[in-house]
């Protein structure tokens, strides 16, 4: 995850005469070293052969710089002011809130130096400069580096005005902000500040409504969104660009936790692309609550008719689901050896794609057992598939043609094909409907021939099933039957 926040900060240049704490690394140190009197140092700078003029300027410089008191060296390991006076120009960032800071040191360069009182054209300052002056922003890597003890007659003059551009990241759980390609360490920000009170501190996730991710596919799988925005205010830190890379996510309300994992059931049960029972439709549904953690704070009930109702009767997925209670009428737990699923809102190419859905060698028998084959549209599609079949020897089992007027284009058809059509009253051929190859490999069906596209005719449904069975399963009627 990565938050970057950009807006436009002012850089000023501030050329004033004054008085400068530099925190340098003194020479005293290193001589001072292991000494604890004025006596002690005395007697080190006599046997360096230092003159008493020279011994006497040095200890006048460390009681001014108050590291000599009473004869007694003071503590000098954190180092120590150096004070200059001088003619300087101050380099420094303008942000226009406090946060991550108000002003802030970029440089401080040495102009010349200069007598007291003197203060070479500069004018009296036109704005408040004492508000950054005592706030001392000035550490140069974290470690200060000077301070601005005193400016002269409280003059000073603004120039060389530009702009730059400041970013607060937030990366591998560290807020840093950076300025010219330089990085530095800063005070985190609350992610819930950033969010505004949206975060997930639980799941470490921003909470979203599912309307905003609906269409975002990749979204609702991954748990993750990127996304942009112009004027995004934090509270304290102003209006930012900002840039939220990878940002993980999680479901805000119950509602949309449900909505969200419908979603993702949904996707799960197209990849299926087959007839799902009730029991597999219910362990998809457990197994993705455990693929998917963030969903188990919220009460997600199994309710197979809420899941059936989300794709609604013009889908297939629909038919596919409720084929768990209509296709099967005898016994709803059988689960088919195989399916074959022919999406009829293609074109169907039957030389290439039909017949080796089936993974079957050429037939040499083929059995039909359908009461609606009964118009000169099915006869069309029934020829079709014998001629992809290899023109095998075929059985049809239905009831007398009911498209009259095209009564002799279906005889043409029959006698073209070699079909035997037994015609039996409605109520003696089975409910169901079956195609069975060599006698051998049944498959059971729910539509007719509709879903066969014929002279760019409009089909009537969207896709068929066949799923295949063994004998042992199936409705005891088939057999029964007569198919003479």
């Amino acid at each position: 995850m990565k938050i970057t926040l950009s807006k436009e900060i002012k850089v000023n240049n501030f050329e004033f005469v004054g008085e400068l704490s530099f925190f340098e690394t003194s020479p005293y140190i290193a001589l001072l070293k292991d000494l604890e009197t004025e006596e002690d140092l005395v007697e080190l700078l006599e046997e360096k052969n230092m003159p008493l003029s020279a011994i006497n300027n040095v200890i006048q410089k460390l009681e001014e710089l108050q590291v000599l008191k009473n004869g007694i060296i003071q503590n000098i390991e954190g180092g120590f002011s150096e004070k200059e006076y001088g003619k300087y120009t101050f380099s420094y960032f303008e942000n226009n809130t406090m946060k991550p800071f108000k002003y802030l040191a970029e440089n401080i360069r040495r102009e010349k130096p200069v007598s007291r009182n003197i203060a070479d054209n500069i004018s009296q300052v036109d704005r408040n400069i004492q508000d950054f002056i005592e706030r001392k922003h000035n550490k140069f890597n974290g470690k200060e580096a000077f301070e601005i003890v005193k400016i002269e007659a409280r003059k000073g003059l603004f120039n060389n005005e530009d702009n730059t551009n400041i970013d607060l990241v937030y990366e591998d759980e560290k807020w840093n902000y950076i300025i010219n390609a330089k990085k530095f360490s800063m005070e985190n920000i609350d992610l819930n500040v950033v969010f505004q009170k949206k975060w997930d501190e639980e799941h470490n996730s921003l909470k979203v409504e599912y309307a905003w991710i609906e269409n975002n596919i990749e979204a609702l799988q991954s748990f993750e969104i990127s996304f942009q925005n112009n004027f995004y205010k934090v509270h304290e830190y102003g209006e930012f660009e900002v840039s939220f890379e990878d940002i993980p996510i999680t479901p805000k309300t119950e509602n949309d936790a449900l909505k969200w994992f419908i979603a993702l059931l949904k996707i799960d049960i197209k990849n299926e692309n087959r007839y799902i029972s009730k029991d597999e439709l219910k362990q998809l549904w457990l197994n993705l609550k455990d693929k998917k953690p963030k969903f188990k704070k919220f009460i997600l009930e199994f309710d197979f008719e809420m899941i059936l109702n989300q794709f609604g009767k013009g889908s297939k997925y629909y038919w596919l689901l409720e084929a768990g209670i209509d296709l099967y009428p005898f016994d709803n737990s059988l689960a088919p050896k195989s399916r074959v699923i022919i999406e009829a809102q293609k074109d169907i190419d039957l030389d290439k794609d039909f017949f080796q859905k089936f993974h079957l060698e050429y037939p040499s028998e083929l059995i039909i057992i359908d009461r609606w084959i009964v118009n000169l549209e099915h006869y069309k599609g029934l020829e079709k598939i014998i001629d992809v079949f290899g023109h095998p020897k075929v059985k049809i089992i239905t009831q007398k043609v009911k498209d009259k007027k095209n009564n002799q284009l279906i005889e043409k058809i029959i006698e073209r094909c070699g079909i035997e059509v037994i015609k039996k009253e409605k109520k003696d051929i089975v409910h169901q409907r079956y195609w069975i190859f060599d006698n051998e490999h049944i498959y059971q069906t729910s539509e007719s021939l509709d879903f066969i596209k014929i002279d760019n005719e409009t089909i009537s449904v969207s896709y068929t099933i066949f799923s295949q069975f063994e004998k042992k399963d199936l409705d005891p009627k088939l057999f029964t039957m007569e198919m003479k």
